[in-house]
């Protein structure tokens, strides 16, 4: 963050360093929301601060004032350069410290080459479905997938169902329908997702992982990358597909047109 300034605890700063004996930080005890901006315009920010203040009362962690939040967004944004596309972080910890950042993001047009994690993840798990700072099994499964040659990993449950992968929600085609896993399965309510679900006929459904040769195309799903194309799962290859280009592009077209409104 070298020369980018930081919202921290209702002010803005050049320079932060959260100390040395915070259990907070040592520990990963909070929770956060990464939200894509356009030209230094957020894009669903309500959804994802509804998000945040959901995750920290699943954790018993206060959540700052939504209008405290809100002057830190605004604040953080026009103190830094208008990127073309943005990474905005608020992380909030237990031990009452906030921030918020605001980083370029490079945009990865490359379909993704996925892996299956090695191990079960349980769809029971209480805090699968937050978006907790603690992410080691995330970033493990990342580094596990880059180490052998992929750019991501697929998680699957104790049920043998597809949950999501490392950092997005996942999306198939079947017969004409885009599909995403349902909550049940221990995916993260991605905002992204959501909106898919809510205006673009999404439907939610059950994906078993012996069933993921046979589907018609597959997708990775943030709010950073919006909607990525996966090329292949290890062995199995999915073929270019017209229906994930037009997704792709209504989704995006979408998105700014909200921008501009």
């Amino acid at each position: 963050m070298s020369n980018l300034k930081v919202w921290h605890n209702n002010q803005l700063v050049n320079e932060f360093q959260l100390p040395s004996n915070s259990s907070a930080w040592l520990m990963g005890d909070g929770a956060f929301e990464t939200i894509r901006t356009y030209q230094g315009k957020p894009f669903a920010l309500e959804q994802h601060l509804r998000r945040l203040e959901n995750s920290l009362s699943h954790l018993l962690i206060k959540t700052p004032e939504a209008s405290e939040i809100s002057i830190g967004v605004d604040s953080v944004i026009a103190a830094n350069p208008h990127f073309e596309n943005g990474r905005l972080r608020i992380t909030v910890f237990s031990d009452g410290q906030w921030l918020i950042t605001h980083q370029p993001y490079e945009i990865n047009f490359a379909p993704a080459k996925l892996m299956r994690y090695p191990d079960t993840k349980f769809s029971s798990y209480s805090i699968a479905t937050t978006k907790s700072t603690s992410y080691a099994e995330n970033f493990r499964g990342l580094r596990l997938a880059q180490s052998n040659g992929y750019d991501d990993c697929l998680f699957i449950n104790e049920r043998g169902e597809v949950v999501e992968s490392a950092v997005a929600n996942i999306l198939w085609l079947k017969d004409g329908f885009w599909y995403t896993p349902r909550a049940s399965s221990g995916a993260l309510p991605g905002v992204t997702r959501a909106l898919l679900i809510e205006h673009f006929g999404v439907r939610e459904s059950t994906l078993q992982e012996s069933y993921l040769s046979e589907v018609e195309s597959l997708a990775l799903v943030s709010s950073l990358r919006e909607i990525q194309a996966v090329e292949r799962f290890e062995s199995i290859l999915y073929p270019f597909s017209n229906s994930l280009t037009e997704l792709q592009s209504s989704f995006n077209t979408w998105v700014r047109d909200k921008l501009e409104a």
